[in-house]
């Protein structure tokens, strides 16, 4: 099910948008290469800075520069890798931030960014992305001082399902609920990789996948990853 068609009804006053990926792929569109090693430091630096670049940008445009506490961010496999990572580092201090089916980049977790409320959100048949991946970095983020929520859903592979999606909105309708202008970002790794970021009352949100089997068919393609160094290093 679309966020944009499952969310908007609850969230009347926003607007959602999807700026896409910068680096173009078969299927659309991605943040880093897959293939090989995709946790590589070369392409985690080169994944930030295009996702610092392109936040900017659209953080800038709709006038939300000096009001971060306002943004949400909200990733799917590689949209919350990103994600998550530019909250841990310290570089991105936000209203909220969800997880879909990601993982924490091996990392010294900052604490600059500890009031952002994370929610991680993993199936238990994640084949791409184990569900471990979510659980270690609840444990990173908390050691941290963030508040983490942790949801692993019983029969779910590497995807957004309805109920992870409604446990979503719970959430950041409960996060967001003291600020007038909260904003959401989510990112889906299907046809089209892509970011998606919403504003309180500047929404935006792609509504790109209304065929759910061609978006599983994609993930599963897509994003193989191989998650045997990071383990290494979380241990």
């Amino acid at each position: 099910m679309p966020l944009a068609a499952s969310w908007r009804a609850s969230l009347p006053n926003t607007q959602f948008a999807a700026p896409d990926a910068p680096l173009p792929h078969r299927y659309g569109h991605q943040w880093f290469i897959a293939e090989g090693n995709p946790l590589d430091p070369t392409r985690i630096r080169t994944a930030r800075e295009a996702f610092d670049g392109l936040m900017n940008d659209v953080v800038r445009a709709e006038g939300f520069a000096d009001a971060h506490a306002r943004i949400a961010f909200v990733g799917l496999s590689q949209g919350s890798i990103v994600a998550l990572d530019a909250v841990a580092s310290g570089r991105w201090r936000i209203g909220a931030l969800v997880s879909f089916a990601g993982l924490l980049p091996p990392q010294q977790v900052s604490s600059a960014s500890r009031d952002t409320p994370v929610l991680l959100v993993h199936g238990q048949r994640d084949t791409t992305i184990p569900a471990t991946a979510s659980t270690l970095a609840a444990a990173q983020l908390g050691a941290a001082g963030f508040k983490v929520e942790l949801e692993i859903e019983p029969g779910v592979g590497h995807t957004i399902s309805s109920s992870g999606a409604e446990r979503a909105l719970t959430f950041l309708k409960q996060t967001l609920a003291g600020g007038a202008f909260p904003a959401v970002e989510h990112t889906y790794r299907g046809s089209d990789q892509d970011v998606d970021i919403g504003f309180w009352n500047i929404e935006w949100l792609a509504n790109r996948y209304d065929q759910p089997a061609k978006l599983d068919g994609a993930v599963s393609q897509n994003t193989t990853t191989k998650l045997r160094g990071y383990r290494a290093t979380m241990t």
